[in-house]
């Protein structure tokens, strides 16, 4: 705008200046009066003076020219740089929807690899407690047998025990018998008056039930645990050999 109106005095001050001109032509071509050429100098130092600013005007018009052409250059080169830069970015729009891409199926398969690996881990676990809880339950039925174990072996101690005990008893019975047999010069002398009184068979016979009824008792019972282990148990001949073993 400011250059418009620069423009626009400029072409008022040559139509001025051309004006004058063809008036002091006309005046030359007339009769000049004094009062005349005063006034026509007047007129030329004014166009002079004019024609000096234009002159002034057209170099600074010259150096403001020169001045743009240069930013114009400078402008023009920024834009070179500019176009050469957006056409490095043109690709990047792509390239960076493909790293976009790339980046979403590694995370989508490093999120199935990481969900695989959770379930793997999870069977394992389970698979672990599992044999925990096996182990567990053997264990607890090896106490429980190892417990029946030492109950029988209390129970067998406690049987031995006791068959001693009769045996030593059954020792001394028979020892009694043959002291009895010892004295056989009296159950003779008892046997001939049998015929008579029948002591002799009575004393007999009374002799050999008390002798029966002691074998009775102390006859060894066979061993019968309370109660067995479940993975071993007794076959009954063994148990019967066992008993008989004991017995004299």
């Amino acid at each position: 705008m400011e250059l418009a109106n620069q423009h626009g005095s400029r072409a008022a001050m040559l139509a001025l200046c051309a004006a004058l001109l063809l008036a002091g032509g006309a005046a030359g071509a007339a009769p000049k009066s004094p009062s005349q050429d005063a006034g026509l100098k007047e007129v030329l130092r004014k166009a002079q003076g004019v024609l000096h600013q234009l002159s002034a005007e057209k170099a600074a018009l010259e150096a403001e020219k020169a001045s743009l052409l240069g930013e114009k250059a400078a402008l023009e080169t920024q834009v070179k740089t500019l176009e050469q830069a957006v056409r490095k970015l043109e690709p990047l729009p792509a390239q960076l929807e493909q790293c976009k891409k790339t980046g979403t199926e590694a995370l989508q398969s490093a999120k199935a690899d990481f969900d695989s690996r959770i379930e793997q881990a999870k069977g394992r676990e389970q698979t672990l407690m599992g044999r925990q809880r096996d182990i567990v339950a053997q264990a607890k039925d090896i106490q429980a047998d190892n417990q029946l174990l030492v109950e029988a072996v209390k129970e067998r101690e406690q049987w031995i025990a006791q068959c001693g005990e009769r045996n030593r008893s059954l020792l001394s019975a028979n020892q009694e018998l043959v002291e009895k047999y010892k004295e056989k010069g009296f159950w003779d002398q008892v046997t001939d008056l049998e015929p008579l009184t029948g002591l002799g068979k009575v004393q007999t016979e009374n002799a050999a039930e008390d002798y029966r009824y002691k074998l009775h008792q102390l006859k060894a019972t066979p061993f019968q645990p309370a109660v067995a282990p479940q993975e071993n148990p007794p076959a009954p001949a063994a148990v019967e050999e066992e008993g008989t073993g004991e017995q004299p």
